[in-house]
Parts: C-alpha cells; structure tokens; sequence
C-alpha cells in the first residue's frame, strides 16, 4: 500500500493490505522484521495500513496508520510499537513528519 525509505536510504519500509509492516535492509536486499497484525491485547494495527513514513528527525523511527483507526510509532531498533494514537482513519499515503 506505500513505502518509505529512511533518510539514509538504507532501511526500507513497506505496508500492506494484510496489517504488517515489513522491513528491509536497501545493501543486502533482505527482509529484517515483520511487524505482524495487532492481536487481542497486543500494540500494532488490526486492518489495512496505508501509510508510513520515517522521522527526518531519526533513522529508527517509522511511523504508520491505516483503515483500523490508529497510528502507529515504530522503534526498528528494538522492534517494538513506541507510541499509538487512536482516532484518525488513514485512507492514503498521508503521514508525513513536520
């Protein structure tokens, strides 16, 4: 559904209709982390994920929102969600970071 390289332009991201977010490194052409859909009691998304976009502030940091009304903060340092934010309906490639 989008993508997005970080500003180094060596991680990419990648989201998909299926809830995942998968990472992969640009040198070896590899898959890093799957950032698999949200389960009961578990942080992440549930349905489509439209957007994603890193922080020109920080390499590591991915952020991302969808159709199950939620965004996303992503740490792919440790792989884990930092920060959810419920409400906004993500319906296109629209998260940027200001």
């Amino acid at each position: 559904m989008s993508m997005d390289f970080n500003i180094d332009g060596n991680t990419l991201a990648t989201t998909a209709a299926d809830a995942q977010i998968r990472i992969f490194d640009e040198k070896t052409k590899e898959l890093v982390h799957t950032y698999k859909r949200a389960g009961w009691n578990t942080k992440g998304h549930s349905n489509r994920v439209f957007g994603c976009h890193f922080s020109r502030f920080d390499n590591n940091v991915l952020i991302t929102g969808g159709w199950d009304r939620t965004i996303c903060c992503w740490d792919i340092r440790t792989k884990k969600n930092i920060v959810q934010l419920f409400g906004p309906n993500i319906c296109g490639d629209s998260i940027t970071s200001t």
